[in-house]
């Protein structure tokens, strides 16, 4: 963790001199619904609503700062759109993937070209990092019981906690609940971000989007 934290914080550079004037932002948020889900989350003719909400959080978290960035992976529905509403409202963003790009998109967007083809152009004009080179754990954590996306996620809040910013947020576009679908949620992103005790958190209520 000390070797990743030193090394994503000579990687993001500010571009100003004064850290005190950044705010950085953490986002996560629901995938899009997949065909056929039991319990309706994000349904994708909710997208648009969705982006409103997401908007409306980043214009508040940019309100009286110099200079914010945000970091969100690139997973199909809110992180997608995150970026997107970055570039909308000039912040700066960065793509955090858990592999490399093109594996990502094999891997993620596997039935889902509407998204894929998101996805790629985001690549093509967003700055990204990546935390390993190849899907799931590096060899020398086999075996170490690690989930693969929790340790994305830890990576991300580790990136944003070891910028000295003046200021660290987590958004989330999150439904609430303590449990998600799988490992390394939206859920658990909010739980380590309350576990690290200087990250403030910006729930967008997911219910919104089934109203």
């Amino acid at each position: 963790k000390q070797i990743i934290s030193t090394i994503d914080a000579l990687v993001l550079r500010p571009e100003v001199s004064d850290l005190g004037e950044l705010h950085m932002v953490i986002f996560s948020g629901h995938r899009v619904d997949e065909t056929g889900r039991a319990a309706l989350r994000f349904p994708l003719d909710r997208e648009a609503q969705a982006r409103d909400l997401i908007r409306e959080a980043l214009s508040k978290a940019k309100t009286g700062w110099k200079r914010i960035e945000v970091l969100a992976s690139a997973a199909p529905g809110s992180d997608i759109l995150c970026h997107e509403v970055c570039a909308e409202l000039g912040i700066d963003s960065v793509v955090c993937l858990s592999m490399p790009k093109d594996v990502y998109a094999r891997f993620v967007f596997e039935n889902t070209d509407y998204w894929r083809s998101r996805y790629l152009e985001l690549i093509g004009r967003r700055p990204f990092l990546q935390l390993s080179n190849e899907k799931g754990l590096p060899r020398w954590l086999e075996g170490s019981g690690i989930d693969p996306w929790e340790r994305s996620n830890s990576w991300v809040l580790e990136m944003a906690r070891t910028r000295g910013a003046k200021k660290s947020t987590l958004i989330a576009l999150w439904d609430g609940k303590a449990a998600g679908d799988a490992p390394g949620g939206t859920a658990q992103m909010v739980q380590i971000a309350r576990q690290a005790g200087n990250v403030d958190i910006v729930r967008i209520d997911a219910g919104q989007l089934l109203s």
